[in-house]
């Protein structure tokens, strides 16, 4: 992959990035990739680099000498009903490292996977749906539980709407 078919890339999420140090030539690299495309394409960290992929140099930084993947945060493949240990091999190997990346997806890239990858797509949209269903739900239970907060007590029955003032009151 050349980098004029990355930088005519419209959609970004398609793109991952992984820094590493190479030892064998005492620097910093990128790895960078299109989902879905075992191609890739080695560049020396520069400032252009660093902004394009803010995030993963965030990472990088945070986990020097860790496996990338143990950093990044998010829902595990094998979350979404029916994908195997195999399913979520491919998908990593694909570069899909969460749930919330592989629903990011557009369904073409999905459907280049293979057979059976475009239902386990829909399943995690499913999922990430019901999540932020049960995220509202729980926001909203909670605002109502509040909605009676602390203030002035009610008034007793008893006492009077108004206080009456004598007539000749001086």
């Amino acid at each position: 992959m050349d980098q004029s078919a990355i930088s005519q890339l419209e959609i970004p999420s398609r793109l991952r990035a992984e820094f590493y140090f190479d030892d064998d030539h005492n620097r910093e690299l990128c790895k960078i990739w299109v989902v879905g495309n075992t191609s890739n394409i080695l560049k020396k960290v520069t400032p252009e680099v660093i902004a394009q992929f803010p995030r993963e140099w965030e990472v990088y930084q945070k986990t020097k000498g860790e496996k990338p993947d143990e950093a990044i945060e998010g829902t595990p493949l094998r979350e979404i009903p029916g994908v195997s240990r195999d399913a979520a091999a491919v998908l990593r190997y694909k570069a899909v490292r969460t749930v919330e990346e592989f629903a990011g997806l557009d369904e073409q890239t999905v459907r280049d996977f293979g057979p059976g990858f475009l239902e386990f797509w829909r399943s995690a949209k499913n999922l990430l749906a019901a999540r932020e269903a049960d995220e509202l739900r729980a926001m909203l239970a909670e605002m109502q539980a509040k909605k009676r907060g602390p203030g002035r007590p009610r008034k007793d029955e008893s006492e009077p709407d108004q206080v009456e003032f004598p007539d000749n009151a001086a």
